[in-house]
């Protein structure tokens, strides 16, 4: 990828790539000027393929859009991409769905939601997530305006971590959507969700 083409998207899911590839592609991105928006989803990327992103992240500063569905990131590369997020100011749209990095993980996401403000649309759709998880998100809620979007479904969050949420969106007065799929409809939960989300 030359650094002036004029590419603003680029959707690479689906292209059986792999970690070398996606370092390659990487490495383009950290001087590319125009890229706005990519897909890397459903790619057996690794938690090295990952990180190469990660560290096109620290340095691109047009890059809006990022998908990383289902690309096997891990714990390693989950927290490669939140650490680049400490530092990556233009970042408003990022997908982790499906990707298996467990609590370790979401600590490292929790964390960089404490402080980045660009961030708005985040992906955490089916990583197992459970309560204590949960928590965890709750937590960094109640410090984070910037979040418009936070999708959680598919994951094994229950009533103790939905009530935490459901807290936690008492404080915060930013996120505007919020999916837990089943949970909002358990009858546990569902009143201790404050509006909209019922």
């Amino acid at each position: 990828m030359d650094p002036e083409t004029k590419v603003e998207r680029l959707n690479l899911s689906w292209n059986m790539i792999r970690c070398e590839g996606a370092a390659a592609i990487a490495k383009a991105m950290e001087t590319n000027t125009t890229l706005q928006r990519v897909s890397f989803s459903m790619n057996v990327l690794g938690p090295e393929g990952v990180t190469a992103i990660a560290k096109a992240l620290k340095t691109n500063d047009t890059l809006i859009e990022l998908l990383l569905s289902c690309v096997e990131a891990g714990p390693e590369g989950v927290v490669a991409i939140s650490k680049a997020l400490e530092r990556n100011r233009t970042l408003e749209i990022l997908n982790l769905h499906g990707n298996d990095f467990g609590l370790e993980g979401l600590r490292a996401i929790a964390k960089v939601m404490k402080t980045n403000t660009s961030l708005q649309v985040l992906g955490l759709e089916s990583n197992d997530i459970c309560d204590t998880g949960a928590l965890v998100i709750a937590k960094a809620l109640e410090t984070n305006n910037t979040l418009k979007k936070l999708f959680l479904i598919r994951n094994s969050i229950g009533p103790k971590g939905a009530a935490a949420i459901a807290k936690a969106l008492e404080i915060n007065d930013g996120l505007q959507v919020l999916s837990l799929g089943r949970i909002i409809l358990d009858r546990k939960v569902r009143h201790l969700l404050p509006r909209p989300w019922k």
